[in-house]
């Protein structure tokens, strides 16, 4: 697969929860569809778990409209995670508190490198027909 866009993401949290999504979006393909450059999701206000989803919920939705417009332009789009283990695990555990799989299934894998980034990927289905 070609890579037109890609992603990389990263949380800060407290012990409160993730109080911060941030993504960097380069455009590889030259078309202008989305916007590039940092995209943070953030809260600096009282965290708790209704407000650690809302801001889940953000971030994820704009996760899918930007992998709606790849899909849509037949475009290539790989997100990348900084630390697979954190971004994982507080992506599984915020969706799993929504009580929905919105973002339960997807996965971080480990990529190769000493750069510490790990690609967020699907299970792989069948691409539509042409």
């Amino acid at each position: 697969m070609t890579v037109d866009y890609r992603t990389s993401f990263v949380t800060q949290q407290v012990e409160d929860g993730v109080y911060l999504w941030g993504a960097l979006v380069t455009d590889r393909s030259g078309r202008a569809l989305v916007p590039t450059g940092y995209r943070a999701f953030v809260t600096w206000g009282p965290l708790g778990p209704a407000g650690e989803a809302a801001l889940f919920g953000e971030f994820w939705g704009w996760l899918g409209q930007l992998r709606s417009v790849a899909a849509e332009n037949s475009l290539g789009l790989r997100a990348y995670c900084y630390n697979a283990a954190a971004e994982d695990t507080q992506t599984r555990r915020i969706a799993a508190t929504l009580g929905s799989a919105q973002g339960a299934h997807h996965q971080c894998r480990k990529r190769g490198g000493s750069n510490g980034r790990a690609r967020l990927s699907r299970p792989r289905r069948s691409p539509p027909p042409r």
